[in-house]
């Protein structure tokens, strides 16, 4: 028995006798509002230019026990995009959908021989700005991992580099026993004050419910280790300052930079009253802290705008893809992982969507900073040599071929 379809046109075609059917919408922002089903599905959802609206426009068939399928293509230039949100937080756990990765061999009669076939026979004209090896990983991706991958033209820290970085990382070496003021919960030391070691430390501050990360880095700044931190959602400004305090003591009270946001400002006076003096801050003339005032409290920290964060990551970028810095946090090492070029901002960097950088400015913040507490080393004055009475400069001897 053949069931008849009514309507059969290109956007609907009806089942009278289920009493169903399955309409096409069009990618536009009110697509989808006033209908409900029991299944949507979105093809091509990370190229959708209204995802969000129309997401939010099948909530209600999401909330009465309908499916809703996302089907997508990684974009290779950034991954701020809903349907990669949502893959990337199922994966993590983060919400009810089911993550499924289908790689390029699914297909019968694909291997590595037609792979390689594959690459080598694409024009260079179809590559547009795709290095053969990125336009693979976008089309006919083998891992998730190729297939969430940017392009290194929008990738800011070198993959490789990071990769190997994951080779240092370590777990804190107070965990196992009671350091004085010190909640090994909360702080994390991978290596103990050394005496003649010069420090430096940074945070960046959060409001402590859930969303960015506070911070602190605490780095020898001659060897560009980060040898303790702080690193939590959930710790609030106040309590970031005191255990921030606590754990600076441990490394004698380095210079610590704090950014000077909303949370900031917080962060700093209260560790001011718990008795802290040695802030980085702006201008020459010294600051009175038993009597700071709000004018005097606006020079302590660091104030991000354009030319200070373009500085940060100018010096950060280099010494991270040269080896410069080493870190210990896995968690905080990650984030380097998800900092992109935001070709749609003008080139801004930042953290791709659903990630964070908290960590990252925080080591930035020091590596900017780690010349404060470095000495300034003086050039040495030319030396003289001496034979039998004769003085004779260094110059003198190389111009002359030596000292007759």
């Amino acid at each position: 028995m053949k069931y008849s379809i009514d309507p059969d046109s290109t956007e609907e075609m009806g089942m009278p006798v289920m009493n169903s059917a399955i309409k096409a919408f069009p990618s536009t922002q009110s697509a989808g509002i006033s209908y409900t089903a029991s299944l949507v599905t979105c093809d091509e959802h990370a190229a959708h230019p209204y995802a969000d609206a129309n997401y939010i426009s099948s909530k209600p068939t999401r909330d009465q026990g309908g499916q809703f399928i996302s089907v997508f293509t990684a974009d290779p230039y950034s991954n701020d995009n809903l349907a990669t949100a949502i893959f990337t937080d199922a994966l993590e756990g983060k919400n009810d959908f089911v993550p499924l990765f289908f790689p390029y061999d699914v297909v019968p009669g694909r291997d590595d021989e037609w792979y390689d076939r594959t690459k080598r026979n694409i024009p260079e004209r179809d590559l547009a700005q795709l290095s053969p090896d990125l336009y693979m990983a976008k089309n006919f991706p083998r891992t998730i991992e190729e297939a969430l991958g940017l392009s290194s033209s929008v990738a800011v820290f070198d993959k490789k580099v990071l990769n190997s970085m994951m080779d240092s990382v370590r777990s804190q070496i107070n965990s196992g026993e009671l350091w004085q003021d010190i909640d090994n919960s909360v702080c994390h030391v991978y290596k103990d004050y050394s005496v003649g070691r010069q420090y430096i430390a940074a945070s960046d501050v959060s409001l402590g419910v859930g969303g960015d990360y506070g911070t602190l880095c605490i780095m020898d700044a001659k060897t560009g280790e980060v040898v303790a931190d702080i690193m939590s959602k959930e710790i609030k400004p106040e309590e970031l300052a005191y255990h921030s305090v606590n754990l600076l003591k441990r490394f004698r009270n380095p210079r610590w930079w704090i950014e000077h946001n909303l949370y900031g400002r917080t962060v700093i006076r209260t560790a001011i009253d718990l008795g802290y003096r040695n802030f980085g801050y702006t201008g020459d003339k010294p600051i009175p802290w038993s009597t700071i005032d709000d004018r005097e409290i606006r020079r302590v920290g660091f104030w991000t705008d354009e030319k200070s964060r373009a500085d940060l990551f100018g010096s950060l970028i280099a010494s991270i893809n040269t080896f410069q810095i080493t870190l210990y946090n896995e968690e905080g090492l990650r984030q380097f992982y998800f900092m992109i070029r935001n070709v749609a901002k003008g080139g801004k960097i930042e953290a791709s969507s659903g990630k964070h950088d908290d960590y990252v400015i925080t080591v930035g913040l020091c590596w900017l900073k780690r010349s404060d507490v470095l000495p300034v080393s003086q050039p040495k004055p030319i030396e003289t040599l001496h034979w039998g009475g004769q003085q004779k400069s260094i110059k003198d001897f190389i111009l002359k071929g030596g000292v007759k």
